[in-house]
């Protein structure tokens, strides 16, 4: 009694840049292989095998400030969330740009994301 059925754990994070830009591709795919670059860059290549998966990729902007940036939701094995946590909070560039990943909230529950 009081075992978890599945040792998920979700982390709700802000992608945020210093500058608008227009160009830059934020997808999935594009998100997904900056967070492998950071996890290998400071893991090497057992860290760019954790799994994680991105539940929720949307854009949010500030044109009065003129920064935007993304939400996103990941998930990930228990196991690995201290270090996918750790290679977000000092990952600093996403193609060429400055950028800042800030974990809002994480749980070992989506509904406790909300």
């Amino acid at each position: 009694m009081g075992e978890k059925d599945s040792n998920d754990y979700f982390l709700n994070v802000l992608l945020q840049f210093d500058k608008l830009n227009k160009s830059r591709q934020v997808t999935e795919e594009y998100v997904t292989n900056n967070i492998v670059y950071g996890l290998k860059t400071l893991f090497g290549e057992v860290g760019a095998a954790f799994p994680f998966s991105i539940l929720q990729l949307t854009e949010e902007s500030d044109k009065i400030l003129q920064k935007n940036g993304y939400r996103i939701v990941l998930m990930c094995p228990y196991t690995c969330a201290v270090k996918l946590k750790a290679s977000l909070t000092l990952h600093g560039s996403y193609q060429g740009e400055r950028c800042a990943y800030h974990i809002i909230k994480s749980a070992d529950s989506l509904l406790s994301l909300t």
